[in-house]
Formats: structure tokens, sequence, C-alpha cells
């Protein structure tokens, strides 16, 4: 009888540090462009400018606490450069030029919560809070699965935007919770492709202090 009672005593705590606590996980985002996105720039400078763009990455942070899920992305300013010769891709000369290649840049901060509960979305943009209904989506359950930072995600696929959404989640954290403006599911989104976008999350966090005035 003893052991029974202690079984469910730790039960009940172990939901209770899930359900008191926040849940905090950072991601982060790459994007994958093509080179017709530069056709304005100079032939010889494409491939190296296509891949100083491709190698950015966007870090956000998603914070879950009871049945809301608090996201962010931080203003991000971008400053890279390249120096030295850039072949051409002019296959008619054997050009090097020698020239620095410069790509600046940022990314405005982004702040939104999103309700479990109501199926609603608070974004804040230059102070002025917007409120609206999550778009609904049909999900699409595959028998995939991988691991993300140990935990077992399930694949889900839906259009989202007209555009294909595959999400990897999983059940092993007890909540329901996605980064972005992504629908929820049953589960945490640790992982997720959209168009050419791919975030990952790179850290978990467990028993986090719970935020308060977010917005």
């Amino acid at each position: 009888m003893k052991q029974i009672f202690l079984s469910i005593l730790l039960a009940l705590m172990f939901s209770a540090t899930y359900s008191q606590t926040a849940i905090k996980v950072m991601f982060q985002t790459q994007t994958v462009y093509k080179e017709e996105l530069l056709k304005s720039m100079p032939v010889h400078i494409r491939a190296a400018a296509l891949q100083q763009l491709n190698s950015i990455k966007k870090e956000s942070f998603m914070t879950v606490q009871s049945n809301k899920v608090y996201f962010e992305i931080k203003s991000q300013k971008i400053d890279k450069k390249q120096s030295g010769a850039i072949n051409s891709t002019d296959k008619s000369s054997n050009v090097l030029f020698a020239k620095d290649l410069s790509l600046s840049g940022s990314y405005p901060a982004v702040k939104l919560i999103k309700d479990f509960k109501t199926k609603t979305i608070v974004t804040k943009t230059k102070d002025k809070l917007t409120t609206e209904k999550l778009i609904s989506v049909n999900w699409k359950f595959t028998n995939k699965q991988i691991k993300v930072l140990g935990y077992s995600c399930y694949e889900a696929t839906t259009e989202f935007k007209n555009k294909l959404l595959t999400v990897y989640f999983t059940k092993d954290l007890k909540v329901s919770a996605s980064p972005s403006n992504l629908p929820f599911i049953d589960g945490v989104v640790l992982a997720y492709k959209h168009g050419n976008s791919t975030t990952t999350a790179l850290k978990v966090e467990l028993q986090q202090p719970e935020l308060t005035n977010f917005l």
C-alpha cells in the first residue's frame, strides 16, 4: 500500500514539475536560397554571394508554460565579409576577381504569444498588439521517426500558407507547443521544414522560471 501511495505521489510531483515551471527551447533556422534570386547581381560574384547568404543562421526562442507559447526572435545584425579572390562563373574566362564581398543587414525583433486553449495568437509589431485566430490545418501523420536532442520525434505534414510544412514533434514533454506562428499539434515541435527554410532545436531546458511582462 505504501509503495502504491509513493508511486502516485511521485507521478503527481513529476506532473507538477512540467505544469508549474516553464520549458525553454532554443531554435536555429537556416534558409537555402537559389541563385536566381541574385540575378540582378554581376555574374562573377553570384556564387560567392549565394554562399554567404545561405550561411546565415537565425536564432529564436520558445518558452512553454501552462497552455501558452511565448516565442521570440531577437533583433540581429548581419555583417559578413569575404576577402580575397572570387572565381568567375563565366566559363569563357578564367578570371579571378580580387575583391572583398560584404553582406550586411538586420532582422527585426519578433514577439508573439499563442494560446493552446483559444487557438489565438497575439503579435507585437512596433509596440502594437494584434490578436488573430491561428490558422487551422489538417495534419497527416507518417511512420517516420527521428531523434532531436535525444527526444523521440514523430513526423507530420500539412499545407501551411501555400507551402508544405513538415514537423517533427515529441510527446515526451507532456505539453503541446510549436514555434513561430505554426499551428499546434499533439506534442512539442522540435524541428520543422517550411518552404526552403529548416528549423531545428539546439537546446531544451526544463524547469525554467516562468516569464512575466513578455510583451
